[in-house]
């Protein structure tokens, strides 16, 4: 049930045959759309590589609240490069 205000200013909309369209929340939903955004909380970045045919490292950084990290490394007896070839 609306509120005799909302009723009154429907009512108007009705009888002038305005557009909701038109309205100033419509015309700027775009770019509210892009610009009203949840911030992130913190960040994290990956950097990883194929140094050679049979080594791969990675390293991580991230804050979340606390700043973590790590490193990792992998070495195998068999080469890798056809792998990352199909893949890329």
């Amino acid at each position: 049930m609306l509120e005799f205000m909302d009723f009154v200013q429907q009512s108007f909309y009705n009888a002038s045959r305005w557009s909701h369209e038109n309205n100033y929340t419509n015309l700027t939903a775009t770019s509210r759309a892009l610009l009203d955004f949840d911030t992130p909380r913190g960040f994290r970045v990956d950097i990883s590589s194929l140094s050679s045919p049979n080594f791969a490292t990675s390293y991580a950084l991230g804050s979340v609240g606390l700043v973590n990290g790590s490193l990792s490394y992998l070495y195998t007896s068999l080469p890798l490069t056809k792998a990352f070839e199909q893949a890329g």
